[in-house]
C-alpha cells in the first residue's frame, strides 16, 4: 500500500528534467547522475520515501490518465510514500515536496485526492490526504504482538527532536553530545517506551524520554570497569538533576562541562538494574503505528 504523486509543469516552462534530477540527487545524498530513482533516508528520524523518473507512457489508458492536461506537461517524476507508518513520515516527506514545488514551480497530480488534475498542492493538504488513509490502514492492520502504538502527538514530538539533532549538535559544538531518541518495545507487555543514552557523564542533552541508558567506564580497584545501567529518566533526575539545567528544546535538560565532572561520582555509583536486553528491544519503525 502506497501513496503516489505525479509532478507537472506549466506549458512553456523552461524547467528541465536534468535540473529536477540534479536537485533530487543532491538532496537525497545520491549525488550521482544517470539514475532514475532516488531514495531519501534520514538516519536520525528513520523516515524514508522515494522519487522516480518514469518511462514515457505508451499504453492508451495511461496516456488518458497522465497526459490529457492541455495546460500542463508531465515531468515524468513521481513520488512514493508507504502507508502503515508513523504520521511523522508524512510531515517530513511533504516538507520536502513543498521545497521541490517551490524550487521548480511544479504542480501535483494526486490520484488519492479530490482534484481532477494537477494543482498547487501544499504540504498541509498532501499530509491530510495521506494521513487519513494511513491512520485507518494502521488501525485495521494493528497487531499487538508485532506492532507498537504511540499517540500521534507524542511520536511527532520525538520526530521533531530527532530532526533537530544535527543542528543542535552543531549549535553546541564538540564539547557536548546530542543523543537521539529511540523507540523501544517492552518484552513483558509489548508497550512502546522511549530511550536515550548518556555516555561517561560527558556534557550532553537529556531529552524527555521514558528511560536513559548510562554507558559507563570507570576505575575499579586496579582495572577499568565497563557497564551499562538502564534507569528511568525520572529516577535519573532525582539523583543527578541538580547538575542539569533547562534547555530550549521542549522537555530537554542539559549538563554543562562545569557540572559534568561534579556528576561523575553519582553517575558511576548508580546501582545496576535489569539489563536493557531483558527489558526491551528497539522496534522496527515500520511497526510503530499511531492508530490501533
Amino acid at each position: 500500500m502506497s501513496f503516489d504523486l505525479y509532478f507537472y509543469k506549466k506549458k512553456g516552462s523552461t524547467v528541465t528534467e536534468k535540473a529536477i534530477a540534479r536537485f533530487l540527487a543532491i538532496h537525497s545524498g545520491l549525488d550521482t547522475d544517470n539514475v532514475t530513482e532516488w531514495l531519501f533516508e534520514n538516519k536520525a528520524t528513520q523516515v524514508y520515501f522515494m522519487f522516480n523518473l518514469n518511462e514515457e507512457k505508451n499504453d492508451p489508458d495511461d496516456i488518458e490518465l497522465y497526459e490529457c492536461f492541455e495546460d500542463y506537461d508531465n515531468t515524468r517524476f513521481s513520488f512514493n510514500l508507504n502507508f502503515l507508518r508513523p504520521s511523522f513520515f508524512g510531515l517530513e516527506a511533504f516538507q520536502f515536496i513543498d521545497r521541490l514545488i517551490a524550487e521548480f514551480d511544479l504542480f501535483v497530480l494526486n490520484p488519492q485526492g479530490s482534484h481532477e488534475g494537477p494543482y498547487k498542492a501544499t504540504k498541509e493538504d498532501l499530509f491530510s490526504s495521506w494521513n487519513q488513509t494511513n491512520l485507518v490502514a494502521s488501525a485495521n492492520r494493528f497487531n499487538p504482538l508485532t506492532c507498537g502504538y504511540l499517540p500521534e502527538d507524542q511520536s511527532n514530538e520525538i520526530w521533531e527532536y530527532n530532526s533537530r539533532v544535527s543542528d543542535t549538535q552543531e549549535q553546541l559544538g564538540e564539547a557536548y553530545f546530542v543523543p537521539r531518541i529511540f523507540f523501544m518495545k517492552t518484552k513483558k507487555d509489548n508497550q512502546v517506551v522511549t530511550l536515550t543514552t548518556w555516555t561517561q557523564h560527558i556534557p550532553c542533552i537529556i531529552p524527555p524520554t521514558d528511560y536513559v541508558l548510562l554507558i559507563r567506564q570507570y576505575r575499579k580497584m586496579f582495572s577499568t570497569a565497563n557497564d551499562t545501567v538502564l534507569i528511568s529518566r525520572t529516577s535519573l533526575m532525582e539523583k543527578l538533576g541538580a547538575y542539569f539545567e533547562d534547555f530550549p528544546l521542549k522537555g530537554c535538560k542539559i549538563i554543562r562541562p562545569n557540572n559534568a565532572g561534579k556528576a561523575q561520582k553519582g553517575f558511576n555509583t548508580i546501582p545496576q538494574g535489569p539489563p536493557l536486553e531483558g527489558f526491551a528491544e528497539q522496534i522496527p519503525i515500520e511497526n510503530l503505528y499511531n492508530a490501533k
